[in-house]
């Protein structure tokens, strides 16, 4: 498969550059990326790609699938700031998908979007949570929501459409390399520099960046006519207790308090909890209606959410989720603590050999 990448900037060979910088970094080469990707200078907020018109049409005819990933992952701007850039956008690629020959489109949306305090009963791949969206505690689902109701409508005119929904996303799971500014590395780095956490009945159901790629690579190949709604989220989920109980077995101390109460004082000092975690605490502190926006995703919400067709999905692509078992956590924190990351460490060496973590 050859790829073509629409990247923002002035200057295409620096944009390479980006794009190259960011791949080593994933171990792909640069010889590798030089046979299979093209870059072309344009964004997904301008009409028309930002692409002359000419450009746009050849696209139109050339490619045969469009993965839309690109958003802006922001947990505290209002649906008002990202609707140019996680909204409209979907219009001008559905615009270049219905040019030329009808061109199937993967959308990288948010199982946020399954989660509305105004909406209290299953959520399944097929329930419509749009008339729910002004509910949503999160502009950035909202965003989402709204973005796949066009796609809703496109699909229904009969353009081929699949919808991948993931919850967090953790790292590789055979290297343990993760995203450092996610809110999981946030809580990790805050949570070890305080030295405490909230005790709080939390489900960790993320699932592996490399399943989420395998996915994203299998999709097409799965459906390629009407649409296709997929939960990528973790069938097996760790709770938040199990994951600081194994961050202490590693070696680093961290103290479960009453949620309220750690929550009223964690975001009081941002020396305390590092820029990270600091970053996220509009999503942990009390907003216009007073509800904490991060009580929406809870256990119990998280239970409402059910992934049943998507795993059937999974299996029938062959691709299993790999277990979130407390080698894969292990290799996880060894990132952490590699990145520097893991504060207040207090182990001579990661494990000591043969320890287990909760569950295994």
């Amino acid at each position: 498969m050859n790829l073509v990448c629409l990247m923002r900037g002035d200057d295409p060979v620096f944009a390479r550059k980006r794009l190259a910088h960011s791949l080593a970094q994933t171990g792909v080469t640069e010889d590798e990326m030089s046979s299979r990707i093209e870059v072309v200078l344009g964004d997904v907020s301008h009409p028309g790609l930002g692409l002359p018109a000419t450009q746009f049409d050849q696209l139109a005819n050339d490619v045969d699938l469009v993965y839309h990933c690109a958003a802006e992952v922001n947990w505290a701007r209002p649906f008002s700031r990202l609707r140019l850039t996680n909204t409209l956008p979907v219009l001008e690629l559905l615009r270049l998908c219905c040019t030329g020959p009808m061109t199937p489109m993967v959308f990288v949306s948010t199982l946020a979007v399954c989660f509305s305090p105004s909406y209290a009963g299953r959520v399944d791949e097929l329930t419509d949570m749009f008339p729910h969206a002004p509910d949503m505690p999160l502009g950035y689902a909202q965003s989402k929501c709204v973005a796949e109701s066009l796609l809703h409508r496109a699909a229904e005119r009969g353009l081929p459409v699949s919808i991948l929904r993931p919850g967090l996303i953790c790292g590789d799971s055979e290297s343990g390399q993760s995203n450092d500014d996610d809110l999981l590395a946030a809580l990790i780095d805050g949570c070890s520099r305080a030295g405490s956490t909230a005790d709080s009945d939390w489900m960790l159901d993320c699932v592996p960046v490399d399943f989420v790629a395998d996915v994203l690579s299998r999709v097409p190949k799965k459906s390629l006519n009407g649409l296709q709604v997929l939960h990528l989220c973790h069938d097996k989920p760790r709770t938040w207790r199990e994951f600081v109980s194994s961050m202490n077995l590693y070696g680093c101390k961290v103290e479960l308090m009453p949620s309220e109460a750690w929550l009223s004082t964690a975001f009081t000092n941002r020396d305390r909890i590092g820029r990270r975690l600091y970053a996220y605490r509009r999503f942990f502190q009390p907003g216009s209606t007073g509800k904490r926006p991060y009580e929406c995703y809870l256990e119990s919400k998280q239970r409402r959410v059910s992934s049943t067709k998507s795993q059937q999905a999974f299996s029938e692509m062959g691709v299993p989720i790999p277990d979130l078992s407390g080698a894969l956590v292990g290799r996880y924190l060894d990132y952490y603590r590699g990145a520097g990351l893991l504060q207040g460490f207090i182990g001579e060496r990661p494990l000591p050999a043969g320890t287990v973590f909760p569950r295994d």
